[in-house]
């Protein structure tokens, strides 16, 4: 990816100036934006991250989920913000508090409960509805 965005970036300068690029690509480097944190908190702390499915160790709610209508959608929260507005729409903003789960660190230390709540709601519409909301 890494490659392509660069060879990308040659090709319309040389379109551009009418002067070529030269692309400088360590290919681990790629690799490492695909593996997250995994590499490196391997290095400092020696943990091995077990596989999550959809979900991700920093992020909550961050899935995939059942439609009623057999579809499914990707709802990943990546901020505290995301996550009230999130609960807004849910009409429940409840949810969001600081006594519930509106810190991040409340959602991760809650995630199969904070992923069922989610579920249950998206179970209970159809995809319309729900990019609508």
């Amino acid at each position: 990816m890494c490659g392509a965005i660069g060879a990308l970036v040659a090709l319309q300068a040389l379109k551009t100036t009418g002067e070529g690029k030269c692309i400088d690509l360590a290919p681990y480097e790629s690799v490492f934006h695909v593996l997250d944190e995994i590499a490196s908190a391997y290095q400092k702390f020696g943990y091995v991250r077990e596989r999550m499915g959809a979900d991700t160790v920093n992020v909550c709610p961050h899935s995939h989920y059942g439609i009623k209508d057999r579809k499914w959608i990707a709802i990943a929260c990546t901020s505290d913000q995301m996550f009230e507005r999130l609960a807004a729409t849910m009409e429940q903003p409840e949810l969001a508090s600081s006594q519930r789960y509106g810190p991040k660190e409340l959602r991760l230390a809650a995630r199969d409960g904070v992923n069922k709540i989610v579920a249950q709601w998206v179970a209970s519409l159809d995809c319309e509805t729900i990019l609508a909301r």
